[in-house]
């Protein structure tokens, strides 16, 4: 089940890409924060981007895909400070500890792993280096999620830094 839905994950956002290659800008970057990765920002035009990253948390590994729409903060005073927001999906897996167990006086712990599926948004402020190919962004980032088969868990106080390369 969750093959197939990163199977159309993909496909969706590689039509978009390609659509829309002919008139964008396209960064790469880092995020950091309490969920790390690496990301890759795509603009179909000035103010809508795909972004596509792979996140680390919880010792597992997520796919994460947000639509942005983007626009200047103030408005002919500056041409390279901007607030962006969001909405977009994920999925991955998560490791747990499942069970200790002491034998000959060691500590042995079993692990797990829990697939994850879920729904974030994203309100930011991003700054665009003018003279330099570079872009960072302060993002707050609230999450749903349910991992199966033990939970859900949400998150309303998320943030994270981007620093990203401008390719194009």
């Amino acid at each position: 089940m969750i093959k197939k839905s990163l199977i159309i994950i993909v496909t969706t956002l590689c039509s978009l890409l390609v659509s829309n290659a002919q008139d964008y800008y396209l960064a790469v970057g880092a995020i950091l924060g309490p969920t790390p990765g690496i990301a890759l920002k795509q603009f179909a035009n000035s103010e809508k981007a795909v972004e596509v990253a792979i996140l680390f948390r919880r010792g597992g590994g997520l796919l994460n895909i947000t639509r942005q729409f983007h626009q200047p903060l103030i408005y002919k005073e500056t041409d390279n400070l901007f607030v962006f927001y969001g909405v977009g999906m994920f999925a991955g897996y998560s490791r747990f500890s499942a069970q200790n167990y002491i034998i000959n006086n060691k500590l042995y712990k079993q692990y797990g792993v829990n697939g994850n599926i879920g729904a974030n948004g994203v309100v930011g402020i991003e700054y665009r280096f003018l003279k330099a190919p570079f872009v960072v962004s302060l993002d707050y980032k609230p999450y749903l999620e349910l991992s199966f088969p033990v939970y859900a868990q949400s998150s309303f106080w998320e943030s994270a830094i981007s620093l990203r390369y401008i390719i194009d």
